[in-house]
């Protein structure tokens, strides 16, 4: 028994050998081969690449993955045809591609993609069950999975990029516990490859995962006592490093996904524009343009939109809301008074309600307003109710370094 243990310890001795010569032969070949070679992999096999080392991750990132210009998100180019028509002008098909461009690519509709979903984590899920998007991923979590090798009981997270058709599983901090708990991801492809998971723990905690190293930490913040006691709106925007909420305190809490130099500067406690007590109690949204972040407001027959600009002083930070938008009109009156706000598409500047069991959505461009009713679609209505907009096409792979990833090839 020991003479075969010997064995088998050489030979994989002898394996690691030849693996390190051929490494140490890539290594030695002129950069611009390299590049030539990852060009050459398919986009699944560049996110597991990336997940070899440092070297590898960068020579992937700034020589594979598309600029800035080709992964803006493809409602820009539909506004871009809208300023050739020239102004005051609306094009009807426009209007409808608004309601096709709400799931991405190549899904019908939200029926199709929520169907998909559930292929993919063996697992019947439905608009209720989605807890995020971000920037082209979607986060779900339940313990229903039947995928080899979980643990049948035990909550993970799934984040999945529809469109690379790629999905990985990550096991909560405390995997046996209920499900319910405010989470949101942390991701754009322009920064990195490697997105996080951000699970709030209570008021003073963060439960931050990271696909680049696979492990959970723990961040502590610090709020004051107003903010801590208030009620936190479900729905998170990610932008530049941080996740934002808005707080019935008045206020926006801005958490920053990586350690800070103090609790203070982890989460930071935003005050909203000045309105009056009334306007408060009204709709109210957060939002994200590229990586602007926006406050939404309707009231009455109104309709403002802020956009929130961050300085850097040798004092530290302040911010500040700039209107950006305003609309005024009677469409707007009857919603509010009656209807239900849904959410707001910050890339096309419509918003959605619900009114006597039917959709509507406002539109306002070029001093053209008017409202347009939705074909009944119960899961439509669902998504819309439960998470907000919107959901972004990215046809970048996200990198992961856990094995448990499922690739679907159909649709």
């Amino acid at each position: 028994m020991e003479s075969k243990w010997i064995l088998r310890k050489r030979r994989c001795v002898r394996v690691a050998r030849r693996s390190n010569e051929s490494e140490d032969l890539f290594n030695k070949l002129p950069k611009e081969l390299h590049i030539d070679i990852v060009k050459r992999l398919t986009e699944k096999d560049l996110s597991i690449a990336m997940c070899v080392s440092m070297e590898w991750r960068n020579l992937i990132l700034h020589s594979c993955v598309p600029t800035t210009q080709s992964l803006t998100v493809p409602y820009l180019g539909l506004l871009k045809e809208m300023e050739k028509q020239g102004k005051g002008k609306i094009n009807p098909t426009w209007l409808t591609v608004v309601i096709n461009s709400i799931t991405p690519y190549p899904f019908l509709d939200t029926n199709h993609l929520f169907n998909w979903c559930s292929k993919v984590m063996c697992c019947k899920v439905k608009p209720e069950s989605l807890i995020g998007s971000c920037n082209g991923l979607i986060l779900f979590c339940h313990n229903n999975g039947k995928a080899k090798g979980f643990t049948h009981g035990s909550y993970h997270y799934y984040v999945i990029n529809p469109v690379t058709k790629q999905c990985v599983a990550v096991l909560k901090p405390s995997s046996c516990n209920a499900p319910y708990s405010y989470a949101a991801l942390a991701y754009d492809p322009l920064e990195s490859w490697f997105f996080k998971i951000v699970r709030f723990q209570g008021s003073r905690n963060l439960n931050v995962f990271s696909s680049e190293t696979g492990l959970w930490t723990t961040l502590s913040f610090q709020l004051p006592q107003k903010v801590t006691k208030s009620k936190w709106q479900k729905k998170s925007v990610y932008s530049k490093g941080a996740i934002y909420r808005l707080s019935s305190s008045r206020q926006v809490i801005k958490f920053h996904v990586d350690l800070q130099e103090s609790v203070e500067k982890q989460a930071v406690a935003i005050d909203l524009p000045c309105m009056d007590d009334n306007d408060y109690r009204h709709n109210k949204d957060i939002s994200v343009r590229g990586s602007d972040v926006l406050f939404i407001m309707t009231v009455g027959q109104n309709l403002k939109v802020w956009e929130l600009v961050e300085s850097f002083t040798g004092a530290g930070c302040s911010f500040e809301w700039i209107l950006t938008h305003t609309i005024d009109n009677g469409f707007l009156k009857e919603f509010n008074n009656y209807g239900k706000f849904l959410g707001f598409h910050p890339y096309y500047g419509v918003m959605f309600f619900k009114l006597d069991n039917i959709l509507y959505y406002f539109f306002s461009s070029y001093n053209t307003m008017g409202v347009r009713a939705i074909a009944h679609d119960t899961c439509l209505y669902r998504y819309l109710n439960i998470s907000g907009f919107p959901f972004l096409e990215c046809p970048i792979p996200y990198a992961c370094c856990l094995e448990k990833e499922v690739i679907v090839s159909k649709y």
